[in-house]
């Protein structure tokens, strides 16, 4: 009567995941931070009951498996792949319960980064900004302050093929319209600055200096018409354009 019990339990665990999975049911979903959800409650009950099942199935004789098994029209080995299948549910019920863990502990971090959110809003001064500039900072003027969180406006303006300075002061013009007030960015100053990228160049130079002493990096004399070349050449291909580290043995000299 214990191994039948027994055995029922092990076919109703291995049911319940079997279909909660294939569905793509999320059965651990991410926790409040300080109680106990019943996700956790379920975990917990799940857990004792392949606790008790386990042990017991592995201490019994093979001949009294193959009895059970025989009592239950299945053979010994599609008892034993089912106690191995619930082996790997355990398992993956580990993982989720290590993740779980995680996801408490971000959630409690990020209730306090609240009071630290910074959001920036990157335009690039090559024309009059679109409606998709404006929502993109919307949306990051919206997070900051419900936050309590702080907006920055920096400008992109690296390209100077393209570049037009009267689309600077009507992206502002626009942000200002709108009642897009930034903490930190052109006009306003702040600690973060310089807010223009073609400003901050050297001291990208200087970390990408830093970079190639550790060896981490390395310099490309590549000209344009070679990349450009490669860039065609593997989108006929139908790859992904990336750089084939032509120049990644050769030294500056």
């Amino acid at each position: 009567m214990k191994k039948f019990l027994l055995l029922i339990i092990l076919i109703s665990l291995f049911c319940f995941f079997k279909e909660n999975v294939a569905n793509g049911t999320q059965i651990f979903a991410t926790p409040n931070a300080t109680t106990e959800t019943p996700q956790e409650e379920t975990i917990k009950s799940l857990q004792k009951k392949i606790d008790d099942v386990i042990p017991q199935i592995n201490l019994s004789a093979r001949s009294e498996q193959t009895k059970t098994a025989q009592i239950y029209g299945i053979t010994l080995e599609e008892l034993q792949i089912k106690t191995n299948k619930l082996r790997d549910l355990q398992i993956t019920y580990q993982q989720h319960k290590t993740t779980l863990e995680k996801n408490k502990t971000l959630l409690l971090e990020i209730q306090t980064m609240k009071e630290t959110v910074r959001v920036r809003f990157a335009p690039s001064p090559t024309g009059i900004p679109h409606i998709g500039n404006t929502r993109t900072a919307l949306f990051n003027w919206l997070f900051a302050r419900q936050n309590g969180g702080q907006f920055i406006v920096r400008f992109e303006d690296t390209d100077r093929k393209r570049y037009r300075p009267e689309a600077e002061e009507k992206i502002l013009e626009i942000l200002e319209f709108l009642g897009l007030n930034w903490d930190e960015g052109p006009k306003v100053g702040g600690p973060c600055g310089p807010y223009f990228q073609s400003q901050r160049l050297e001291l990208y130079r200087q970390t990408a200096e830093e970079l190639v002493q550790k060896g981490v990096a390395y310099y490309c004399f590549c000209s344009p018409q070679r990349l450009e070349s490669l860039r065609k050449d593997q989108k006929e291909r139908e790859q992904i354009p990336r750089y084939d580290r032509h120049c990644l043995s050769l030294s500056k000299k």
